[in-house]
């Protein structure tokens, strides 16, 4: 039988030492070695060629392990597919496994996010189970450190699965002299436990960074350990195919094993921790990139979906210290409200006086598909918008859906005005838009063609003006309304000789937001621009890599690269009732980029 582990980071590294010394224990029932999917080739052949992982995993990988980046040549008639991918990516690489797996290939999740549909909870391992309708679908969750397993450490893990054959054949494959599995029926049990606790370990890092001892941290592990086995209890269906009792299951490693482990040793309480000490001048996601290499973790969405849930279902006061780890984390209550959690008492939240709220409001963020805009996007849902995410990406916007329920998609191109009429007419009143998205195209003075021209004014220049007119129409009935278009530091300044058309394309959008705002000033409808430095986000990275927004940083005054939250908390000011005094300003964020270049 084959096996393939699809993901080459950190956990499915170490996941695929597990299965290569699984498949060289039981020759008779596994071919001699494990495929491993990773998505560059020159990772793939430092695997093939030196059997390490330098960026991702500390420890040798096992011979017996081949890395391929062609995921149908990885998981080609495999009989066991082991996911080790973030979600944002699950998707797409969903729809590449699909035509090339065994008709009987057993899947097996390790992912440990929390998928909420609709104000409902669904278990990644169901989702695959509609995906991969008559495949047995597996968890694997339990207190497992990649470092320690990388140095061939004991470690213990719990197994779902409700397909006897499929539990024996995954025992044999996972159990070896280092790693121990249990076995149990209840698979969307087993997956929920290894997502709630992440929602615990930024509590337990909370108190850290607050100079809390052991004390603490055991109360917040036992109430966590409550409250993790009411979320099964409440959101979980009794009649579900394998279903433990509770109080069972939570004693498993994938319960009190993992919570333990997470929230005493974990990243996620190391990063709360952080956050703790950094209060007010490090948002998550720059912790993230300065202290997990960028990596991202699931505890905050975790948090995130799981309060959301509670608060769809008016379940909140029945989880205090869940609750109160997400205003801490999200809506600026002071982390030493833990205790009265801790206590049982109502969650609170002493909200900051600049609270933002943008409950009842509807919004359309075009560009919301990644980058900046699907940031502004996820931010406004959060704080209680209605929110249409538009780009021209179905695929990225399925991705935002699945991250963000709240975010409604609606597919369209900014460069054709028929399918702007359309979007417009579907989405109908809003009270808040931002033009986000925009496209560049980078070309030599001298050498530039009429069709980049072209193609750059309509979708960065005229989709804005139309949008802008339309949207306003509603705003200006009602008499208040909100507009921020996202233009450029380059707008202002020559930054390169490749720039002139995308900067005259920016320019021209400072301009509709001046003539726009002073048009929609009577009317009580405001209109603003941010105009960003670079910001480090995917396309950046994949662009510039890490060392090469490093260099850019060291031209901007303040000496750091600007973050998608440092765009989109300026965006949420201008579009609040806080900035009812703020229309037609052009606001860099650009750490003093455009003031050294005057």
């Amino acid at each position: 039988m084959n096996v393939c582990v699809i993901g080459a980071g950190s956990f499915g590294s170490a996941i695929s030492c597990i299965a290569a010394a699984g498949v060289k224990a039981s020759p008779s029932k596994f071919a001699a070695s494990v495929r491993l999917w990773a998505r560059r080739w020159e990772l793939c052949r430092e695997i093939n060629e030196k059997h390490t992982n330098s960026q991702y995993f500390p420890g040798a990988l096992p011979q017996n392990v081949s890395a391929s980046a062609d995921i149908s040549e990885c998981a080609k008639n495999c009989d066991v597919c082991i996911l080790a991918v973030p979600p944002d990516f699950l998707d797409g690489i969903l729809r590449e496994l699909k035509p090339v797996l065994n008709a009987s290939c057993i899947i097996v999740s390790l992912i440990k996010s929390l998928k909420v549909e609709d104000g409902c909870v669904v278990p990644y391992t169901r989702y695959l189970g509609t995906v991969f309708p008559g495949h047995a679908v597996a968890a694997l969750m339990g207190p497992n450190l990649y470092k320690e397993m990388a140095r061939g450490e004991f470690a213990e893990a719990t197994l779902g699965c409700a397909d006897v054959g499929a539990r024996e054949l995954l025992a044999k494959l996972f159990t070896t002299d280092t790693f121990a599995v249990n076995c149990v029926s209840d698979v969307e049990g087993v997956d929920l436990c290894g997502c709630m606790k992440n929602t615990f370990t930024l509590t337990c890092g909370f108190g850290a960074g607050l100079g809390w001892g052991g004390n603490i941290k055991a109360a917040i592990i036992r109430k966590g350990l409550l409250e993790i086995a009411s979320f099964l209890d409440d959101f979980l269906p009794k009649e579900r195919q394998g279903a433990m009792g509770t109080r069972e299951l939570i004693l498993e490693a994938c319960g009190v094993g993992d919570l333990i482990l997470s929230c005493t040793v974990g990243r996620g309480q190391q990063l709360a921790n952080d956050w703790v000490q950094h209060r007010g001048n490090k948002s998550w996601q720059e912790l993230e990139n300065e202290t997990m290499g960028g990596m991202r973790l699931p505890d905050m969405q975790n948090v995130q979906k799981a309060y959301s849930v509670l608060m769809a279902c008016d379940k909140v006061s029945s989880y205090p210290l869940l609750a109160q780890t997400y205003h801490i984390a999200f809506a600026g209550a002071d982390p030493a409200s833990l205790v009265d959690a801790l206590k049982g008492r109502t969650p609170t939240c002493q909200q900051p006086s600049f609270e933002l709220s943008f409950a009842g409001q509807t919004a359309l963020v075009t560009g919301a598909g990644n980058g900046i805009g699907r940031r502004i996007a996820v931010r406004l849902a959060e704080l209680g918008a209605k929110v249409w995410a538009m780009d021209r990406d179905e695929g990225a916007l399925k991705a935002l859906k699945q991250a963000e329920p709240l975010c409604i998609p609606v597919c369209g191109d900014l460069g054709d005005l028929d399918a702007l009429k359309h979007v417009v007419a579907k989405v109908g009143s809003v009270d808040l838009l931002v033009n986000a998205g925009g496209i560049l195209k980078l070309q030599q003075f001298g050498e530039q063609d009429a069709g980049v021209w072209d193609a750059t004014m309509d979708i960065n220049a005229r989709a804005c003006w139309f949008l802008i007119q339309e949207c306003s129409k509603s705003m200006a009935l009602q008499r208040k309304g909100a507009i921020v278009n996202i233009s450029s530091q380059s707008s202002s300044v020559a930054v390169s000789d490749k720039h002139l058309i995308y900067s005259t394309s920016k320019a021209a959008v400072d301009h509709i937001t001046r003539m726009s705002a002073y048009a929609l000033a009577k009317s009580n409808v405001r209109v603003n621009a941010v105009n960003p430095t670079v910001v480090r986000t995917e396309l950046a990275i994949k662009g510039h890599g890490e060392e090469g927004l490093k260099k850019m940083a060291e031209k901007v005054p303040l000496g750091r690269i600007c973050e998608p939250d440092d765009v989109a908390d300026t965006v949420l000011y201008l579009l609040s009732d806080r900035a009812r005094m703020i229309t037609g300003v052009t606001l860099p964020v650009d750490g003093g980029f455009v003031i050294s270049r005057l």
